[in-house]
């Protein structure tokens, strides 16, 4: 029971963890925010860069995506601006895995406190929303290690032990639980960052972590889905074509599934943790890299599947 409570209580605080960064972060790019974004996604190439930085600094793809959603339903935006955007929000959505592997935790007590302090204590507003920002990373790597401590007692479980080796021969299934979970947590960033606490004890090898990080970029669409029901057709294709490109992704990865596990070990071998971080930012990058040629043909299949414009 108390290693539910502590695996559960670090998933909390790393998730208010990111919903704090998520809107400090939004709140410190001021009112204009969406209409900058608007203009500066002329091409693509722009949106994939754009999309990158903002959800790297976000630290959330589905605030991101649910942003697009609003945006596009309010005809700031149309579909074609909004592909680059989600292309770019994939990759920079890895961001989090990647610093997560660093060793820097005994350095966050000293930033939840200073961050507590700023947002408490400052009078003015961006120093209180630099110190909420700051406060926000803190509980994003106490969480994480919290989450660490509380698998660690797991690793000589015996049904644990049979699910993950299930998952290592059954990919299907890990995709599954992977779409699952982020779906049910809303945060695929969340879902990763427990895939990697359990790897950090050697509960878990990348046969079955690749599969589970696959579903969990699919799971993750759902937060888009589910906010733009009731809205307008052109915001909803938003939804969809964040789900297509995502699950086209996967299908392909896991087609080459060998080759693609032979190259995150390459670049990181003997380190589990960092191949499940690096697997993220590469599957995000081979998709775009993949698909950028046919964005319009996805918007044109994303069109048809939702319907046409009335």
């Amino acid at each position: 029971m108390a290693i539910i409570l502590l695996l559960f209580s670090g998933l909390g605080l790393f998730l208010y963890g990111i919903r704090v960064l998520s809107n400090n972060m939004e709140k410190a790019a001021g009112s204009r925010f969406k209409a900058i974004l608007s203009r500066l996604t002329s091409n693509r190439i722009t949106g994939i860069t754009l999309g990158f930085f903002v959800t790297a600094a976000m630290q959330s793809s589905s605030a991101v995506t649910v942003m697009l959603v609003s945006m596009v339903n309010g005809n700031i935006m149309n579909l074609n601006q909004a592909l680059g955007i989600i292309m770019g929000t994939n990759i920079g959505t890895t961001v989090t895995a990647q610093f997560i592997i660093f060793d820097i935790y005994k350095y966050i007590p000293i930033i939840l406190v200073l961050g507590s302090l700023m947002s408490l204590t400052c009078k003015r507003k961006k120093a209180r929303t630099i110190g909420e920002i700051l406060a926000g990373i803190g509980m994003v790597f106490t969480g994480m290690e919290m989450m660490k401590q509380a698998t660690a007692p797991l690793k000589g479980n015996a049904f644990i032990q049979y699910s993950l080796i299930e998952m290592s021969v059954n990919p299907l299934l890990a995709v599954g639980v992977g779409f699952c979970t982020a779906a049910l947590i809303q945060s695929s960033t969340a879902g990763i960052a427990m895939i990697q606490a359990l790897a950090c004890h050697g509960m878990l090898d990348l046969d079955a972590a690749l599969p589970l990080l696959f579903g969990q970029n699919i799971g993750t669409c759902t937060t888009a889905l589910i906010s733009s029901i009731g809205t307008s057709i052109a915001a909803r294709r938003v939804a969809v074509m964040h789900l297509l490109f995502n699950t086209i992704g996967t299908l392909v990865i896991m087609l080459l599934l060998p080759l693609f596990k032979g190259l995150a070990v390459y670049i990181s071998p003997q380190n589990v943790p960092r191949q499940i971080a690096n697997a993220h930012t590469l599957f995000n990058i081979i998709t775009t890299i993949m698909l950028y040629p046919f964005g319009d043909r996805l918007i044109m299949l994303t069109t048809k599947l939702v319907g046409r414009k009335k």
